[in-house]
């Protein structure tokens, strides 16, 4: 690649990683308005968490459609629509009267934002080297993880500062800056706006059936899924924690998750001196280490401030698990990345989908420790298995 190539490209990942942003602040939202749902709309936490679940199912089931429409149509203009369609739906949260309607406006912005993230790391995917792709993608994860910060985080803030419309507000004006940033330089930067393959439909539900066909491919997807399952389906609840547990209102107990986020930026930040160092097995190894230490303190904190250094070993042991996973499943099917990544976010969103919505009676029968302690024993069971399979083979082999 060229130096003027890899300026452009750099330009390129920054306006994607500006899109991710909002997409993450968007997916996150909620974790830190439940309790103030909860009380606002005078239900249960669980039962306030239909909007987390609603907006991971559809993201999840979309990512399907988004991948074939991605190889065939171009990803970077692709990604530029979903950030359109996430301005209606955002609007639609913001004024949503009831419960039900706001869960019905989150099905339908988990749609709008389902193409962001998989065709942006599959458009990494046909522009990167495989050598320095997972580093790429960890520059890229920086706009992810602050997303993630400002929406588990500051969500609550919002909440507490003006109400929750507020926060979907600020997502609005995300999703308009990331709007006309991807519109500048898809008409300016001729790799945004590279010729589509134009893959023909049946070709790309050939690839779809060819990738889950391999023995190797499905356990990539199970192990995401698992990841997505037990991490955030604990991750929701930490705020609502927080609050019941220990009094805090909706604003500081949000502010501390941003200990989540900084542990993914630690490991954005040092990611190019991890990962050569340790390699892939060394990295889900040590995840594993660390979501023992996150998930056992989060259950056992005696006060809110120790819940902040686990928080932070979370963050860190979810992107350092997570890399290992996103940089195989580039590698799952080369020539048609769109639908790959397609099929690992499927996986990951349901997964998260259906965690929060497993975890819901549990927490409202036992309380949120209980969840942790689960997510304990399961994480580092799975990060070791990883572990496993790439030290022999590979994840997706």
């Amino acid at each position: 690649m060229t130096e003027a190539s890899k300026t452009t490209a750099g330009r390129a990942i920054v306006l994607l990683a500006v899109a991710a942003f909002a997409s993450a602040a968007t997916t996150r939202i909620c974790d830190g308005l439940l309790p103030q749902l909860a009380s606002e709309f005078r239900v249960t936490p669980g039962e306030a968490a239909i909007v987390a679940t609603a907006y991971s199912l559809t993201y999840g089931l979309l990512q399907p459609a988004f991948g074939i429409a991605g190889d065939r149509y171009g990803k970077y203009r692709l990604i530029l629509v979903c950030c359109l369609m996430s301005l209606v739906t955002t609007a639609a949260c913001a004024a949503a009267p009831t419960l039900d309607m706001l869960a019905f406006a989150r099905l339908a912005a988990g749609f709008a934002a389902a193409g962001i993230v998989p065709l942006a790391l599959a458009w990494i995917g046909d522009a990167v080297a495989y050598d320095v792709r997972q580093t790429t993608i960890a520059r890229f994860m920086m706009g992810q993880i602050s997303g993630l910060i400002v929406g588990q985080a500051f969500g609550g803030w919002f909440g507490d500062f003006a109400g929750w419309r507020a926060a979907f507000f600020v997502i609005l004006g995300l999703y308009a800056l990331a709007t006309v940033g991807l519109a500048f330089e898809l008409r300016s930067n001729p790799l945004a706006n590279g010729a589509p393959s134009r893959t023909p439909l049946s070709a790309a539900i050939a690839t779809f059936a060819d990738a889950l066909s391999r023995s190797g491919v499905r356990a990539l997807m199970l192990a995401v899924f698992l990841e997505g399952f037990f991490c955030f389906g604990a991750v929701a609840y930490i705020t609502t924690m927080l609050h019941f547990r220990f009094g805090l209102s909706f604003g500081h107990a949000g502010l501390l998750l941003v200990a989540f986020g900084l542990g993914g930026v630690l490991y954005a930040t040092f990611a190019r001196r991890i990962v050569p160092r340790f390699g892939e097995t060394g990295v889900a190894r040590i995840s594993g280490v660390l979501f023992l230490i996150a998930f056992v303190g989060l259950a056992v904190s005696p006060a809110p401030l120790y819940a902040a250094p686990a928080c932070l070993a979370a963050g860190a042991a979810y992107y350092l698990l997570h890399s290992v996973l996103q940089v195989n499943a580039t590698q799952a099917t080369p020539e048609a990345r769109g639908a790959g990544m397609s099929i690992f976010a499927t996986s990951f969103f349901l997964g998260q989908a259906g965690g929060v919505a497993a975890a819901a009676p549990i927490v409202d029968r036992y309380g949120a420790p209980a969840v942790f302690i689960i997510a304990a024993a399961a994480l580092p069971t799975l990060a070791f298995w990883v572990a496993s399979r790439v030290a022999t083979r590979g994840v997706s082999r």
